[in-house]
Order: structure tokens, then sequence, then C-alpha cells
């Protein structure tokens, strides 16, 4: 599985729900990318991304298998660095970070 089946997901929610898949190196069309060594990195690339997008909106994110690591990630840096915080996070297919 990959980011594709998720980021369909905006063409069968409500039109007020924005969808926004995250591709991270080394997958799919960044297949040739070089894999990320750490969480650091991702949550460094995946932040200026998002941030512009969810500052001024109630987001949710949601996150599964390795992409419910990623999301528990991204929302911890949104939190402490920006003080955005999700209404909810939905994590499945992975066991508790901590």
């Amino acid at each position: 599985g990959g980011s594709i089946h998720y980021a369909r997901w905006g063409t069968i929610l409500n039109s007020y729900i924005e969808v926004f898949a995250v591709r991270l190196p080394g997958r799919e069309s960044r297949s040739r990318d070089p894999f990320f060594r750490n969480m650091n990195q991702i949550v460094d690339e995946v932040l200026p991304v998002l941030l512009p997008l969810l500052k001024e909106k109630p987001i949710a994110l949601f996150g599964h298998s390795f992409g419910a690591f990623t999301c528990f990630a991204v929302a911890d840096a949104l939190k402490r660095r920006h003080s955005v915080e999700p209404v909810h996070m939905f994590l499945s297919g992975a066991s508790a970070p901590f």
C-alpha cells in the first residue's frame, strides 16, 4: 500500500473535508529518492508543506502502519513547535509508540 490509496479519499468525502496524502522518498512516484534515515528528517520535510495548509483550520490526522508512527511524530511536532493541535488523530495498524 501507499499514500495514493488515501489521496483518493478526497473524492469520496464531503466537499468541506480536504485530504492531503504524504508521499515519502523511496515510495511510489518517489521510489528513486533515497529513504530518510530517521523520523526527524520525515517531520522536517512534512511540516513546512503541511503547516500553511493547516494553520487556520481544524485538522484531523490519519496514519496507518509506518504512517501511524509518522502521524504521531508530525502531530507532536505541530504541537511543540507551532502550537497547532489536531482535533483528532486516527492511528491504525501499529502498536502504541510508548
